[in-house]
């Protein structure tokens, strides 16, 4: 169940940027002016008709992110078609010790095979045989493959609604994105011959893309799952997922890319902020204060790909992995949270 306020002094369309509350999706993502429609959708199963943007076919980008915590590891896997460059990448952190494996592979230019269908619905690399798909319940299927590892199972919905959203920029460029928390229901990561079971039931999430992005990127992004413990000894399966881009023009609309899922509900919150440092601070707030999120997260170990052909100028893809500590208020209602990983995204891109 999605939330809906209501006020009688207050025009909940102003403080959201016109995305006060999921609607129904329309038939298609593009308008007859080659634009993308914003929308906060309660859902998008039909095929995104990307080819009628108004943008240039070759910013069309896509892909397909998954992480997941288990009993014993973090792992975190993601294949993406960025238009010069295609990447498939894989992460496995100890939690007891904090020894990180990482394994990338880039394919450049003529090299880049990676497609997809059905508005990422499916995509898939024929160099590495790395393939996701997601069916319209929900339900996904994955295999990654670099030269060192693999990652491949299945995994569900869990705690509430995915979040499904259309942002619409100037020029025929946006994007349309599902996210979600999900809980992974058989999967294994293996390195050479050494195998890692992920327990059943392990929480994870998950972030598919696609739309036709402009040069110039620089985006936070916050994903983390686990428990929420109130003021009265209750505990929720929570999760979060933030995302702030920094070049977005003041005069276009604010998507609210601000999720926090708990008690089987998506809520929104109205603004957030990240605040960068060898302790971040990520503060979010309501639009009547009666949601309200203060966080530090404390990185243990970082991502870092940076551009590798002068095609690329400037690109340093950041991903953090650390402990996440703070609160959140929920319909007044506040609650204390500690995931032992989560996973923040800071990256400048000139693609």
């Amino acid at each position: 169940m999605y939330t809906k306020k209501t006020t009688p002094s207050v025009d909940a369309s102003k403080h959201h940027g016109g995305f006060t509350s999921p609607k129904a999706p329309p038939a298609h993502i593009i308008d007859a002016e080659g634009q993308y429609k914003n929308g906060w959708f309660r859902q998008f199963n039909h095929t995104p008709n990307t080819t009628q943007s108004a943008a240039p076919k070759s910013r069309l980008q896509f892909w397909f992110h998954l992480h997941c915590e288990s009993d014993t590891h973090y792992f975190s896997a993601n294949v993406a078609q960025m238009g010069l460059v295609a990447n498939v990448s894989l992460v496995v952190i100890c939690k007891e010790t904090g020894a990180c494996t990482h394994s990338s592979k880039k394919h450049w230019l003529w090299n880049n095979q990676v497609k997809q269908t059905g508005g990422c619905a499916l995509i898939w690399d024929p160099i590495s045989k790395s393939c996701v798909s997601q069916d319209n319940t929900g339900q996904i299927e994955f295999c990654f493959h670099t030269d060192e590892h693999s990652f491949f199972g299945t995994a569900e919905p869990t705690i509430g609604p995915p979040f499904v959203q259309s942002t619409s920029l100037s020029s025929g460029y946006g994007s349309l994105q599902w996210w979600g928390p999900i809980r992974f229901t058989n999967a294994v990561f293996t390195h050479g011959e050494k195998s890692i079971p992920i327990q059943q039931g392990s929480l994870g999430g998950f972030d598919r893309t696609i739309g036709h992005r402009t040069r110039k990127q620089h985006w936070n992004w916050l994903s983390a799952q686990g428990m929420a413990q109130g003021e009265n000894d209750e505990s929720l399966p929570f999760a979060l997922q933030l995302a702030v881009n920094h070049l977005r023009p003041e005069a276009l609309p604010d998507p609210k890319k601000y999720n926090v899922w708990i008690d089987s509900r998506l809520f929104k919150f109205d603004t957030v902020r990240f605040i960068p440092g060898a302790q971040w601070e990520i503060v979010g707030q309501g639009a009547w204060s009666a949601e309200k999120l203060s966080l530090r997260f404390q990185p243990t170990w970082c991502r870092h790909e940076k551009s590798g052909h002068p095609a690329i100028f400037g690109g340093h893809f950041k991903q953090y992995y650390g402990q996440l500590l703070g609160s959140m208020t929920i319909q007044g209602k506040r609650y204390g949270i500690e995931t032992s990983f989560a996973l923040v995204e800071d990256s400048r891109l000139n693609i």
